[in-house]
């Protein structure tokens, strides 16, 4: 009788064990569940910031590529008018010899 009861307890003992170390192992799975989703989320916002920081990037590439274009653009209009300004002055200093047509204008 006494080896029965020591048997049931062992068993008991065991069974109980048992349970605690599935438990264990359910809860451990939820935490690696877990933090799996998590990683998941922060890649994925990750990829979004790096997406929404490209096109920010290129959207800025358009805009100084445009401002080099209108500044070269600038220059090369101030470029033209000193140009004239100096063939007017010259035509205007070289006036006795006669006209000198200079972009449909007349000295």
């Amino acid at each position: 009788m006494y080896c029965i009861v020591l048997n049931l307890k062992n068993e008991f003992v065991e069974c109980t064990f048992q349970a605690q170390h599935r438990i264990q192992l359910q809860q451990e799975q939820r935490r690696a569940n877990d933090a799996e989703l998590q990683m998941k989320h922060v890649s994925h916002q990750s990829e979004e910031r790096i997406s929404s920081l490209e096109s920010k990037l290129s959207e800025l590439s358009d805009v100084v590529g445009d401002y080099e274009r209108l500044r070269f653009q600038v220059r090369i209009v101030i470029l033209y008018d000193l140009i004239y300004t100096f063939k007017v002055t010259i035509c205007c200093q070289q006036s006795d010899s006669g006209p000198i047509v200079l972009h449909n204008a007349h000295c």
